[in-house]
């Protein structure tokens, strides 16, 4: 981590040095996350649209990422790959495969042993196309709820109030899932990765 800057662009009155913050958000093992985050506990300026800058290094290759409030900066190249499995121990010690796609998964023990699982039965995600509603902390420039057919930056949006918004809003939408869906012992994921869908 070189430098990060968050503030308005071209104003050095209202832009604040946070390469410390990124650093401790990537040491946390964080590698996207949200611009807005680095203005918690010290907003450089309340109610104005702001941006992220980061200078970095991947391998000795120097790296600039620059994305404005509302929007997620990725470090990186690839950190946004889905995982397709995770492995965990249970409480009575046996092992506990969950896995995203079909296949055949191999683990190798610590042992030398090799584990091996084949997967199938997983559904394709299934697509989210309700709107969404977000609503607003009161008194913070912003409407107090508004309707969006799709997610989209705020900076994209036409109400000022929500364009130059600065801060954390309640997003909601009400899903309906097929029996299927609800089946026992299944587990339902909301892909933010790849919204609008839905994982099982």
């Amino acid at each position: 981590m070189q430098k990060s800057t968050y503030g308005v662009q071209g104003d050095a009155t209202r832009t604040r040095d946070v390469t410390a913050k990124v650093q401790a958000i990537v040491d946390g093992g964080e590698r996207r996350f949200a611009a807005w985050r680095l203005g918690e506990g010290d907003d450089p300026a309340l109610q104005t649209l702001k941006s992220l800058s980061v200078d970095y290094t991947v391998d000795g290759d120097p790296r600039k990422a620059t994305v404005l409030d509302g929007e997620k900066i990725s470090l990186g190249e690839i950190i946004d790959r889905e995982p397709t499995a995770l492995v965990q121990r249970k409480d009575d010690g046996k092992l506990l495969l969950e896995a995203w796609q079909n296949g055949q998964y191999e683990l190798k023990m610590a042992s030398g042993k090799t584990l091996r699982c084949k997967v199938d039965g997983i559904p394709a995600a299934q697509p989210i196309d309700c709107p969404w509603e977000v609503r607003f902390p009161s008194k913070a420039g912003a409407p107090e709820s508004i309707v969006l057919d799709k997610l989209v930056s705020w900076s994209q949006h036409s109400d000022s109030g929500v364009k130059y918004f600065s801060g954390t809003a309640i997003y909601r939408k009400t899903i309906h899932l097929s029996p299927d869906a609800l089946a026992a012992g299944r587990t339902i994921y909301l892909d933010w990765a790849q919204l609008p869908s839905l994982r099982m």
